[in-house]
């Protein structure tokens, strides 16, 4: 796979999250933790399978961003989708292309 794909600055993911179409979640798992950012397993109860064995991911950097790959196996926002979050932009879903479908994002100046 050609690391043209993928970023080594997760930040960039913020401010172009199309970037998650440029690879399946299969090659984002691998290329995160081949490249020591450390995927882990969701948390939820119902999720906390590893990838491996079909549950979704998710990666903790700069103090308050995340992104996460839930799979469409147990999904409550109809299949598989990303979510990114950080405390500058709130919580923000796309689908495996990189398209925002829904947002909880931060005000301006605000707490929420």
């Amino acid at each position: 796979m050609e690391n043209t794909r993928f970023t080594t600055n997760l930040d960039d993911l913020l401010e172009n999250p199309q970037m998650l179409g440029y690879a399946t979640p299969d090659e984002w798992y691998d290329y995160l933790k081949q490249n020591g950012f450390n995927p882990i397993s969701l948390s939820r109860s119902s999720l906390e399978k590893s990838f491996e064995d079909g549950g979704g991911f998710k990666v903790i950097w700069g103090g308050d961003r995340i992104l996460q790959y839930h799979p469409a196996e147990n999904s409550r926002h109809g299949g598989a989708y990303w979510k990114l979050f950080s405390g500058q932009t709130g919580i923000v879903w796309y689908n495996l292309n990189g398209i925002e479908t829904y947002s909880r994002k931060r005000k301006k100046g605000g707490n929420g």
